[in-house]
């Protein structure tokens, strides 16, 4: 994710991403969405463009081989 000129963020990355996870895991509105995520049409408008470019294929992909090796690693 590089620079970009313009307007500077309106929020961190890391929020807007725990903003789109809120409501897809809770199941609320995202218009309900709590503000301590961000705006939530910065948020809704991330999900489509991020699902659309593969976004999140490439971050949910590894995360069932990455929690078992975190487990084998624990020794669990």
């Amino acid at each position: 994710m590089g620079t970009s000129a313009g307007r500077p963020p309106v929020c961190p990355r890391r929020q807007l991403i725990d903003g789109i996870r809120f409501p897809v895991r809770i199941g609320v509105p995202w218009r309900d969405l709590p503000v301590d995520y961000g705006p939530w049409g910065r948020v809704y408008d991330l999900f489509p463009g991020w699902l659309r470019i593969g976004t999140w294929h490439r971050i949910l992909t590894p995360l069932p081989s990455l929690a078992a090796l975190r487990e084998r690693s624990r020794g669990t």
